[in-house]
């Protein structure tokens, strides 16, 4: 079809379970302030609602083996223990084996740590005796490098038991904003792209079916950001590793990465390389933004905006009438903002990159395309720059080809120059028909004000990938798409923006009830508890409750909405370079 036929002992939250691992990526990515937390950190309430229905209840599965006798040393052979070096496709080595007590927030488990030909190291969990048959696996962030931590998720009573579950360092060692292993290492850019997650899951499973002597019968995958790109390529890939997949904020374009954050960088730099839109123009900038656009939810007052497509805000009308000041934009910062809603275009005005900054996400600009201001060394450089940097030199360009940064040209001939990397990184398939056939269920989640991963880029993928599948109604019968309104990078904002996905998955594979919405709750911030639905797309919540300026509490119930259609038309065929990564014909 061608792009012109288009017209855990935790919250199990959607964003954070992917990827704490980011931590280096995302911490700093996401800076200091942000309500974003590390991979399975606790801090939202724990009892968001969620769907009715309870997934099947199996009894639990004590392990057969000990957990010590798992350990591998490599020479001699010990034939009294399981050879993981026998696996195929995916040798495996155990170097530890410990068993860690219970508390009060997880079950007794076996800690395995060991690595998959050649470096691809994993840590798997396994409950000793509270094990229920499911296996979960983690997705990373950034540029992977480390193991993420993981926790069980906070559903074995619903399920009767806890899960397996495992992550992995996507077959290198460093941190998340560092490619320096990729510059040389073809095989490196593989396993980092599609390979460790999949031989992970090949490894885990045998070395399960081993421990308690039976594989699981369902697994599942829960990734965001670079574990959102991860669980794509899974379903497209490798359709038969998962029965359910949760995919947030999927981080596609990885190969053009060094047109996409040079083009930020440059953006908001002036002849000197110091930055033109500073910290303390966002405050202001974004108070705007919600003034022009607060009812587009359907919500006056709420301080979000809904979806930024629907936003007509020009930055010019808060320019400076004279001298600069704290509450204006001079007519060079107008001129960044506009660039940055806009998108990366050549000289020729051919769009050479999807993503762009959505309106409503301007406060998460903050050390990421405007550099965060200490008391100590003045003007910090922002992670758009630290992942950039690494990216063009050593990520996407062919092996030896690599340039600094501000090397990077906005054409046409140096984007097909870095799309060539596309093979190893890009989840861009839209054709899902062995995942649907054989049973798999994806639920991919967005936040609207995510300026890292824009929501243009899952909405052009969401769009082809229902195309290629038969329409919306068969679409539904195994993918759902949730837009968090206000929602930053995988979570943080102002903003309802944490939910259970896990037991959401699990129902939807093992019970058949697929999530028409998600309550998303959010317990502290100036609007205090409250809780939005949030509909499958293209289905948006109307707000049918009390007039606010009455019952300024009716918002913050669940019940007070309905879905609806959106009351806005969209062009969803947005033409540029790289449509045909999305042409599967």
């Amino acid at each position: 079809m061608s792009r012109a036929a288009r017209g855990v002992r935790t919250n199990s939250r959607w964003w954070p379970l992917a990827f704490a691992a980011a931590a280096a990526a995302v911490v700093a990515m996401l800076m200091a302030g942000r309500s974003l937390a590390p991979a399975n950190a606790d801090t939202a309430a724990d009892s968001a609602p969620v769907a009715s229905g309870i997934a099947a209840v199996a009894p639990t599965i004590p392990a057969k083996l000990q957990c010590a006798s798992l350990v591998q040393s490599g020479t001699p052979a010990d034939l009294t223990r399981p050879n993981f070096e026998e696996i195929k496709g995916a040798p495996t080595r155990i170097t530890s084996a410990a068993v860690v007590p219970a508390t009060a927030t997880q079950p007794e488990y076996c800690d395995l740590r060991g690595y998959i030909q050649s470096q691809i190291k994993f840590q798997l969990k396994l409950p000793t005796t509270t094990w229920q048959g499911r296996y979960l696996q983690m997705g990373c962030g950034g540029f992977c490098g480390s193991i993420s931590p993981t926790m069980f998720p906070a559903c074995p009573t619903e399920l009767g038991g806890d899960f397996a579950i495992a992550a992995t360092n996507d077959g290198h060692d460093a941190s998340g904003t560092d490619a320096l292993w990729a510059g040389q290492d073809e095989q490196q850019r593989i396993d980092f792209g599609y390979r460790a997650v999949h031989v992970l899951s090949i490894a885990a499973k045998a070395i399960q079916a081993a421990y308690y002597g039976q594989a699981p019968t369902r697994s599942y995958f829960v990734g965001c950001s670079d574990g959102g790109r991860e669980g794509l390529i899974e379903a497209q890939r490798f359709p038969d590793d998962f029965d359910g997949i949760v995919a947030g904020a999927p981080a596609n374009g990885m190969s053009t990465d060094p047109m996409f954050l040079a083009w930020g960088v440059k953006t908001n730099s002036d002849a000197n390389g110091n930055p033109i839109l500073t910290e303390s123009k966002l405050a202001p900038l974004h108070a705007a933004v919600v003034k022009a656009c607060d009812a587009n939810d359907s919500v006056v007052g709420d301080g979000l905006i809904g979806d930024p497509r629907d936003c007509r805000f020009d930055p010019a009308t808060i320019r400076c009438a004279g001298a600069d000041a704290a509450d204006c934009l001079t007519a060079a910062q107008v001129n960044v903002v506009r660039t940055l809603y806009k998108g990366i275009f050549d000289s020729r005005g051919r769009r050479l990159d999807l993503r762009n900054a959505p309106k409503g996400s301007e406060l998460n600009w903050l050390g990421w395309w405007v550099p965060r201001a200490t008391a100590t060394t003045g003007i910090r450089s922002t992670i758009a720059w630290s992942f950039g940097q690494s990216a063009a030199r050593w990520l996407s360009y062919p092996i030896g080809r690599g340039r600094p940064l501000e090397a990077v040209q906005f054409t046409k001939r140096d984007f097909f120059e870095q799309v060539q990397s596309a093979r190893y990184y890009e989840g861009m398939d839209p054709d899902l028909k062995a995942f649907r056939r054989r049973g798999g269920k994806l639920i991919l989640y967005q936040g609207q004000a995510d300026p890292l991963v824009p929501p243009v880029q899952i909405l052009e993928y969401y769009n082809a990938m229902r195309d290629e599948m038969g329409g919306q109604r068969r679409t539904d019968q195994f993918a759902r798409l949730f837009l968090v309104n206000g929602m930053g990078h995988c979570g943080g904002g102002l903003t309802p923006n944490t939910s259970d996905l896990t037991l959401q998955i699990v129902r939807w594979v093992e019970e058949g009830q697929a999530p028409d919405s998600i309550t998303a709750t959010q317990s502290d911030g100036p609007n205090g508890p409250r809780a939005r639905p949030v509909f499958s797309y293209p289905r948006v919540a109307k707000y049918v409750g009390p007039d606010p300026a009455t019952d300024p509490t009716g918002p913050d119930k669940p019940e007070n909405f309905v879905a609806a259609p959106s009351p806005f038309a969209h062009d969803d065929n947005v033409v540029w370079l790289g449509d045909f990564l999305l042409d599967q014909d």
